[in-house]
């Protein structure tokens, strides 16, 4: 005699989603609660856990539970976190002693008509209010990773090297392009600049904060691209909140639309390139996704 009631569901072993879902196959099993032929669940049980479900997206709406995308040598990863640190430290070392701020002849010598014609719209003033709002945003652009840092528990230290590993690797290449093109900043064409001039002042190729805003950005559509349950409202606000970084550069007098554009194409391939190299292809997922817990499998 069975000893399981009428009451009880038989549930299906897997279920193939589509394809073209995801990009690639995901095969889906149900994680409710297994016995131990894997074919019936107590329905006592399924209220009970469908009712913790729908608690949890009460409180958390957009919760997305997907565990471990990357898979890598973390002493690898370490290391070169250390490398590319140096070598902005070396930079730094290298800006402070060898680059000299600009005299106020060659100031008084600045002419639009040596700034490129596709450059020329962008030729702004200072505006300290647009600096400052650029580092906040800046700032914002970098709590995505600890926030998937976070929901991903175990796996959260693999995040936070990949995002450091970026991080330190765009703003040495960016830095030491910096150190080497001494590009004259937007404000110090004009009459009226409002700060003092530095040798901080020849650093405008190419923008740093939006190579940063870019980067968070890109890897933060990387990392929905991976997960179970792909979320297109934050990817497109990652965007957006890169997009404003730039525009704010270029409103404050800091930067010309080519730096930016630089900046966000450097940040970019950074991100993407280093996230790409730290990737788990064929690795399981735990998700919740709709009402249920579930895991999934990449296959490679």
């Amino acid at each position: 005699m069975n000893k399981y009631s009428e009451k009880q569901l038989e549930i299906a072993d897997g279920e193939e989603l589509d394809e073209s879902l995801y990009g690639d196959i995901k095969i889906y099993y149900c994680f409710i609660k297994y016995f131990k032929d894997r074919r019936y669940v107590n329905y006592a049980t399924m209220k009970t856990n469908l009712l913790i479900m729908i608690i949890i997206f009460l409180l958390l709406p957009s919760v997305n539970w997907a565990a471990d995308p990357f898979s890598f040598d973390q002493r690898e990863a370490m290391l070169n976190i250390s490398l590319y640190s140096t070598v902005d430290l070396l930079g730094y070392l290298y800006s402070s002693n060898m680059i000299d701020a600009l005299e106020v002849d060659q100031i008084e010598a600045l002419s639009e008509k040596d700034v490129p014609f596709f450059d020329r719209w962008s030729n702004k003033e200072y505006a300290s209010q647009y600096d400052y709002l650029s580092s906040y945003l800046v700032a914002v652009s970098l709590l995505p990773p600890l926030y998937y840092a976070g929901i991903d528990g175990f796996f959260g230290w693999e995040n936070i090297l990949v995002v450091s590993e970026i991080l330190t690797a765009q703003l040495a290449l960016a830095n030491w392009t910096k150190y080497l093109t001494l590009r004259t900043r937007p404000y110090l064409y004009h009459d009226n600049y409002k700060i003092k001039p530095g040798i901080e002042s020849r650093f405008s190729f190419y923008s740093a904060h939006t190579s940063t805003a870019f980067s968070m950005a890109v890897f933060n559509h990387y990392y929905q691209h991976h997960a179970s349950y792909r979320n297109e409202k934050k990817i497109w606000l990652g965007y957006l909140l890169a997009f404003g970084v730039a525009g704010c550069r270029v409103a404050a007098g800091k930067h010309f639309f080519s730096d930016v554009a630089a900046g966000a194409a450097a940040g970019s391939l950074v991100s993407y390139y280093i996230s790409r190299l730290r990737s788990a292809p064929g690795k399981s997922q735990v998700f919740i996704k709709d009402n249920y817990l579930g895991v999934s499998w990449s296959l490679p």
